[in-house]
This record gives structure tokens, sequence and C-alpha cells, in this order.
């Protein structure tokens, strides 16, 4: 459930980074998907919890932030980047084109 909740949320982040959706519709299914994500934690910290000492709700935050730092950062990690001439997708370790030959910069947005 924790897993599913972190693809639910780390694809609203993509939605809304490249504009599928809007910053309202946004912000409603990212809520969402944080308080259900706090919810499934709790239920998780509890059942580990009986193991040892108690979990508190700035532990989850913090476990929720982090999870979603790592999305971005795989997000980022992720980003198809294109040729500047011909339009092509290119992967970031290219250094030309397999299209066009064109030669790639490091910094291809």
């Amino acid at each position: 459930e924790r897993d599913r909740l972190l693809r639910g949320l780390q694809e609203v982040e993509m939605d809304y980074a490249v504009g599928k959706i809007t910053e309202g519709d946004y912000q409603e299914q990212r809520t969402a998907y944080l308080a259900e994500g706090a919810a499934t934690l709790r239920a998780i910290d509890e059942i580990q919890s009986e193991q040892g000492a108690p979990v508190t709700d700035r532990d989850i935050d913090a476990e929720i932030e982090s999870a979603v730092a790592e999305l971005r950062t795989t997000e980022e990690a992720e980003v198809v980047r294109f040729c500047p001439t011909c339009g092509k997708s290119v992967e970031p370790r290219d250094r030309f084109c397999t299209h066009c030959g064109e030669t790639l910069s490091v910094s291809i947005p």
C-alpha cells in the first residue's frame, strides 16, 4: 500500500510538472495522497511499535517528506531529453543524437 501511494504521488508530481493537471487539482490530489500515506504509515508503525518504541507524527511526516524528496530526485534522473536539432528523444548519457548525429551538450533541457 505504501509503495502504491508513493507511485501515485510520483505520478501526480510528474503530471503537474509537465502541465497535465492544474495547480488546484495537483494540490487536492497531493493532499489526499499525503493523508492516505500518513494513515498507512501509522498502521505500519503501529504493527512495528509492538516490537519497539512508539513512533510520533513527526517521524511519520519526516518519512513522507524523505520519500517525496527521493521520488523527486528519481524523476530528475529520469527526465527525457531531446535533441536540439531534430527533436528526437535522447538519453542523458548520449553524446550524439542517434537520429541525426548532432553533437549533444551535457546540459540539454
